[in-house]
């Protein structure tokens, strides 16, 4: 197992590294809805750490070497499928009890802990959710066969249809109260990760920029392709409107940084970033139309839409309201730039629950063939009514004709969820992979969500996507830099699999490497016309390579992570995300990265 340079290099002065596991396994935001910490979490940590104990001491190195290594990944896949009883053995809440048990070690009868244990992880943790085996939980060769590229030889293309970052000088951020939120996440970054190539001077906020973005996607994960997104905001349009662009990340922003970044790069495609930009036609309709037509000629490649959005978070718009949202869509069309990615589901604080509904979608896009919606988030809810009308936290089921009788514990309406998604699309008459329409079903924020701690119900979701969208319709997206690197939900996806009893008793389909290469990048560089495999991308492959020589695959490991990390933090958060005074606009420069 290699040592690590980010750890061996440390003097004995800095700060200690904190002890993590290698999959977002903690409390986790993305602005947008806050998870708490729990006891579930809290077992799945427990037992990994302890088998990271034993697992170092065989192996001669760190702890977080060995969470940083492909058997420390496996390790953590291991005791979700534990936890979560994903199991093909059918594991119990006795089994997880004794995994966890002070009685017989940590590892419980299979002694993955303690003083005396074997070394092995506890039982029942193989065959579930994740294709990960006991022994890969300790040979680190097996374990990077479990988490091999699904390409064979070659590395995986993945577009990441939902990428984020700040922009550093944005009056959004030198807002007090929101200037000093984001520098609490980011104390002291250039002393906890020594190798990362900063611009020179760079503190707090300076280092969340398009430089972290750019390290973070292309240097620290396999992402091969990034779509830019922002949120939305009041745009100026030369006239004095309070708060106007007051956004993390502006249009013109986004523009920039999509131009600096595939400059860098010798590639036969010259994309590594595709841009969105932000279309508001609620918010002064001319003034929107006109500004799309501008963006186009400066080739913006997709449009980013909030249909639960107003100025001053009053209420929000339908894609399919003739005095709105139609005209935006024949814009668009009529400019030459007809994909339209819009936020549906994930219901966020301040704006309108009412409109994040996707029952506009299926309308939209049977009235417009010729358009492409990206449903983002692909309606996912994280609280959602379940057939007893009560809230039910972050319980997907199958859709509820698949399951009359019962056979799955959590029946969740028709009208929730993603659900919604697939509803609108069954009342317009759209088939899965309909040829004539163009509805894509995205993932970002919903594998962080659930893909690790909530298996199962991913699995629901995939598995309904796949079905009823079609195989060849649901694209890939992280929703990251929110919740940090990609990296750690790529491998989580790349060893995940569809339960056999979810197969026989809903029709989902397998998850083939054929269906996963789909979902995370080939179906989107169809619809974004990106040329597909990686030899496009010489310098990218050449210089992350070197980077992972030197300091590991899973140097993300060292960056704290982002996002609030208390309920109280997201609140103060989503308080102040959209009522801070107007601060005279300061520009913004794309400091180049040497590369």
């Amino acid at each position: 197992m290699k040592r690590l340079n980010w750890l061996r290099k440390r003097k004995k002065h800095d700060p200690d590294v904190p002890l993590r596991a290698p999959l977002p396994l903690g409390p986790m935001s993305n602005g947008e809805f806050f998870h708490p910490d729990n006891p579930k979490k809290q077992l799945i940590r427990k037992l990994i750490f302890d088998h990271a104990e034993v697992a170092a001491r065989k192996h001669n190195v760190d702890r977080r070497e060995f969470l940083a290594s492909a058997a420390g990944v496996c390790t953590s896949l291991y005791m979700v499928n534990l936890v979560t009883g994903c199991s093909g053995g059918g594991t119990t809440k006795k089994t997880v009890d004794m995994g966890a048990s002070d009685k017989t070690g940590a590892g419980g009868s299979g002694g993955s802990g303690g003083v005396g244990g074997s070394g092995m992880p506890p039982s029942g943790g193989e065959g579930g959710a994740f294709a990960v085996t006991g022994t890969s939980t300790l040979d680190n060769f097996e374990a990077e066969e479990c988490l091999r590229t699904l390409s064979g030889d070659k590395q995986d293309f993945i577009v990441d249809m939902q990428a984020h970052f700040v922009n550093d000088q944005s009056p959004y951020l030198t807002n007090p109260l929101i200037g000093a939120f984001f520098n609490g996440w980011l104390s002291d970054i250039r002393a906890r990760v020594p190798w990362a190539e900063y611009r020179e001077g760079c503190t707090g906020n300076d280092c969340y920029n398009a430089d972290s973005f750019f390290q973070q996607y292309f240097m620290e994960s396999d992402t091969t392709v990034g779509v830019l997104s922002g949120i939305p905001y009041v745009q100026c349009a030369g006239q004095e409107v309070a708060q106007c662009d007051l956004a993390p990340l502006t249009n013109q922003e986004i523009r920039d940084t999509k131009d600096s970044t595939n400059s860098m790069f010798d590639t036969m495609s010259n994309k590594r970033v595709l841009s969105h930009a932000m279309v508001m036609p609620n918010d002064r309709l001319e003034a929107q139309l006109e500004a799309m037509a501008i963006n186009a000629e400066e080739g913006v490649d997709n449009w980013k839409v909030y249909t639960v959005w107003a100025p001053g978070n009053n209420g929000g718009y339908w894609l399919d309201d003739p005095a709105v949202g139609i005209p935006m869509i024949e814009q668009g069309i009529k400019v030459g730039v007809p994909i339209f990615c819009c936020h549906k589901g994930f219901p966020l604080p301040g704006f309108s629950r009412l409109y994040s509904d996707p029952k506009d979608i299926g309308v939209v896009a049977k009235a417009y063939p010729e358009a492409s919606f990206v449903v983002y988030h692909s309606s996912f809810e994280h609280n959602i009514p379940g057939t007893s009308g009560q809230g039910v936290e972050g319980i997907e089921g199958p859709w509820p004709d698949d399951d009359p009788t019962g056979i799955d514990p959590v029946m969740q309406a028709a009208d929730s969820g993603v659900n919604a998604l697939i509803k609108t699309l069954k009342d317009n008459g759209i088939e899965p992979n309909d040829p004539t329409y163009n509805v894509y079903a995205e993932l970002g924020g919903v594998m962080p969500t659930t893909l690790i701690t909530r298996p199962r119900e991913f699995a629901h979701i995939i598995g309904k996507l796949c079905k009823y969208v079609g195989e060849d319709r649901v694209v890939w997206g992280t929703d990251c830099l929110w919740f940090g690197s990609p990296q750690p939900i790529i491998e989580a996806f790349r060893a995940f699999q569809m339960p056999e009893d979810l197969i026989e008793n809903f029709g989902y389909p397998e998850l083939t490497d054929e269906l996963k290469l789909k979902i995370m990048g080939m179906t989107a560089a169809r619809l974004q016309d990106i040329p597909c495999g990686v030899q496009n991308y010489p310098q990218f492959a050449e210089h992350k390579q070197l980077l992972d020589d030197t300091w590991g695959p899973r140097r993300y490991m060292m960056r704290p992570t982002p996002g609030p990390r208390t309920r109280r933090e997201f609140l103060r958060l989503a308080h102040h995300e959209h009522r801070v005074e107007k601060v005279n606009y300061s520009g913004f420069t794309f400091g180049k990265y040497k590369v």
